[in-house]
């Protein structure tokens, strides 16, 4: 089971910020030692708006400073030179240092002024399958319809990208917002990414495969060059 989820708009404006502080508020109850997670801020982490709120309502041990991944501005130096790997690997490292010491970690995608909308959801999206979390994806729904609010259903990560019953489950009772799974595509769902909704459906229904044993491996190699950093395993 996943120590972790990865909450992101699918836009700006969505509310991010209020289903954040509901997450946290639902897992604080629990008495788990919680940390809090940005892949990108503006600049500096003791200024980013939800860091500090965060960490101002709820019992955080992880300083501001190791909280985030990178900086808007590294962000967009790593992209515009075809750096990517190189990005992904910067966050996944401090989302490593951070998850070991916690019980829980709630990550909170971008703010959309990296770049492009439909590639910044596309880069959350690669980040939350890097780290292993589940994506919970926020549309925001004022002044839209209710066919206009559902663009996609993703199952990632855990038993929703592994069970196809849950899926079918999951996806009951949501005809009146225009979901519709095809059996035999939940069924058959392979690859990095399926599309099991059936044919004419007008909101996608996706499965998106994460590499969750590569991440378990990391995160084991991890650990054993951290008790054991002159590289002696025996």
């Amino acid at each position: 089971m996943s120590n972790s989820i990865y909450i992101t708009g699918m836009g700006p404006g969505s509310g991010k910020s209020v289903v954040v502080l509901g997450v946290m508020e639902l897992l604080a109850r629990h008495g788990r030692k919680l940390s809090f997670f940005r892949p990108v801020v503006e600049a500096d982490p003791l200024s980013d708006h939800l860091i500090a709120l965060v960490t101002s309502r709820y019992d955080i041990a992880a300083r501001p400073e190791i909280m985030f991944g990178v900086t808007n501005t590294s962000a967009r130096d790593l992209i515009s030179t075809n750096k990517e790997d190189e990005l992904h690997s910067r966050i996944m490292e401090k989302f490593r240092g951070l998850a070991q010491d916690s019980d829980f970690v709630v990550c909170a995608g971008t703010d959309y002024q990296t770049m492009h909308t439909a590639l910044e959801f596309e880069f959350n999206l690669e980040v939350a399958r890097n780290l292993g979390a589940p994506l919970m994806p926020i549309v925001a729904g004022q002044g839209r319809t209710v066919g206009r609010i559902v663009d996609a259903i993703v199952f990632t990560g855990g038993i929703g990208e592994n069970a196809s019953v849950v899926r079918d489950q999951a996806c009951q009772g949501l005809e009146h917002l225009g979901v519709a799974v095809d059996p035999a595509k939940n069924e058959a769902a392979r690859g990095s990414i399926a599309e099991v909704q059936k044919d004419g459906a007008p909101v996608k229904v996706l499965v998106i495969r994460t590499d969750e044993e590569r991440e378990i491996a990391r995160q084991t190699i991890h650990a054993i060059e951290k008790e054991q950093p002159h590289g002696n395993y025996h």
